[in-house]
C-alpha cells in the first residue's frame, strides 16, 4: 500500500490529504482521508476510467465537482512522477 500526501487550499481552506493505493478485483482503489478523516474512495479500472467508489451502504458519496478534479489532477501528477 502507497501513501500520497498532498496539501493544497480549496475554497480558502488549506486542506491535508492523505490516500492510499490499494490493488483490488475492481481496479486500484484510493481511499481519500481529507484533515484526518476518511471521505471517499476513487476507482480507477481500465474499462470506466475514474469514479468515485459506492460506500458499502450502497450510497455513493457526494463529492464536488472541482473537488473531485483537483484530487483528481494532483493524483494523477502524483502517479506520474512516483516512478
Amino acid at each position: 500500500m502507497k501513501l500520497i500526501e498532498m496539501i493544497f487550499n480549496y475554497r480558502g481552506a488549506l486542506i491535508e490529504a492523505e490516500i492510499c493505493e490499494e490493488e483490488n478485483c475492481l481496479g486500484l482503489l484510493y481511499p481519500i482521508s481529507l484533515n484526518g478523516r476518511y471521505c471517499f474512495t476513487i476507482c480507477f479500472n481500465d474499462d470506466e476510467g475514474w469514479s468515485v467508489m459506492r460506500e458499502r451502504d450502497g450510497n455513493t458519496p457526494v463529492v464536488e465537482d472541482e473537488l473531485f478534479k483537483l484530487i483528481y489532477r494532483q493524483l494523477k501528477w502524483e502517479l506520474s512522477h512516483a516512478a
